[in-house]
């Protein structure tokens, strides 16, 4: 089965290209203002007029605690600067708030998880397209053995409620075998970080490519 690629962290044309040329299908944009690869409305904006050959496309925009009209905004301004995209708009939440802040948007949306009760929470609206968790999360559980319980549980959510189920990688990724070959996940998300930077906000296309063809040789091994 296929699964989608995801690049986050999304600043500059050099990252979009690159994740044109590696077939990547989602962008990801972090709104998240003390991140370090946070990106104003207006860098938004141009990097999406780039977009013209990436119509099938979906495009994530990241929020941290942020309050619902900065929200609102910023999707109404993207909505308006590229209209073609509209529908290809998601957002993602990593924080810990209510099922019903999320749904007011009415827009399809993912929420980054690390415990089964919060998991239970958001997956119960029709809107929660997606459960996104840390290989650092599986890394934990699995040191503790509770990996497979976790997961057992997730993906009998994942039946009932009908979400995909991400993981979001790490550069250096080092599989576990006992979750990746029992275990098919619908996507991956890979965050730009310095990792696959020469300098701050300078963006290594060729370590990149070194990292996802090593990571992409593990799943597939």
């Amino acid at each position: 089965m296929q699964e989608n690629w995801r690049i986050g962290g999304v600043y500059d044309e050099s990252i979009l290209e690159w994740a044109n040329q590696n077939s990547f299908t989602q962008l990801q944009f972090d709104l998240v203002p003390t991140s370090l690869s946070f990106v104003q409305l207006y860098r938004i904006q141009e990097i999406m007029e780039k977009l013209p050959d990436m119509t099938s496309c979906d495009v994530y925009l990241n929020f941290q605690n942020e309050k619902q009209g900065s929200i609102e905004y910023i999707l109404n301004e993207v909505k308006k600067s590229s209209p073609s995209y509209e529908k290809n708009l998601k957002l993602l939440f990593t924080d810990i708030l209510e099922k019903s802040f999320y749904e007011k948007f009415n827009i399809p949306f993912s929420v980054d998880v690390d415990s089964l009760e919060f998991a239970k929470k958001v997956v119960k609206t029709e809107l929660n397209k997606e459960l996104l968790i840390s290989f650092t999360t599986l890394e934990f559980l699995h040191g503790r053995n509770q990996d497979q319980d976790f997961l057992k549980e997730i993906f009998k959510l994942k039946q009932e409620f009908e979400f995909d189920v991400y993981i979001k990688l790490p550069w250096e990724f080092d599989k576990i075998s006992s979750i990746f070959d029992f275990y098919h996940f619908d996507g991956y998300l890979l965050n730009v970080n310095t990792y696959v930077e020469n300098s701050y906000r300078q963006f290594n296309a060729k370590k990149a490519s070194e990292y996802l063809e090593s990571i992409k040789f593990q799943l597939r091994n």
